[in-house]
């Protein structure tokens, strides 16, 4: 499935980037959640370096996701990376920022393989599996809305 998010900040473009390298180069968003945040020394596959992100879930499982960057352009504020996660979801992720008036457009697109969950034995058709797909990314839509909005709050409130 593929997310395709995109929001305006009036803030400079370089604010936003700045922040943007913070939460997720540097892994903020994450330890300041509770998660333990280890950079990635040992990996041919982070060749730009990349993060362990883990911690101890409900379930008693250790959940875990690791990071690595791609591409981390600072002329061009564009960040890529890599994230594969402990349930075995992959994702390609990018992170733009650009200048627009005053302010800063902010884009994201995440292109995600998992696994959706079926019935035992059932094989669902393709207008199945889209459906579920869709519902899936409307969910995930809503969710990085929220998310998003409240960082342009925070990082508008704070220039």
């Amino acid at each position: 499935m593929v997310e395709n998010f995109e929001l305006h900040f009036n803030v400079l473009p370089s604010a936003l980037w700045a922040d943007l390298k913070r939460l997720y180069v540097k892994g903020e968003k994450f330890s300041s959640s509770g998660f333990n945040v280890v950079p990635i020394a040992d990996d041919p596959l982070a060749y730009l370096g990349g993060t362990r992100i883990s911690k101890l879930g409900p379930s008693g499982k250790v959940d875990q996701v690791i990071a690595r960057y791609t591409t981390i352009d600072d002329s061009k504020m564009f960040l890529a990376l890599t994230a594969s996660y402990s349930n075995g979801t992959e994702c390609q992720v990018t992170y733009a920022v650009r200048p627009s008036g005053t302010g800063a457009d902010f884009q994201l697109i995440v292109h995600a393989a998992q696994d959706l969950p079926s019935a035992p034995g059932e094989v669902p058709t393709p207008a199945q599996m889209a459906a579920r797909v869709r519902a899936l990314v409307a969910l995930q839509d809503k969710d990085l809305k929220v998310y998003w909005e409240g960082e342009r709050a925070r990082l508008e409130a704070s220039q």
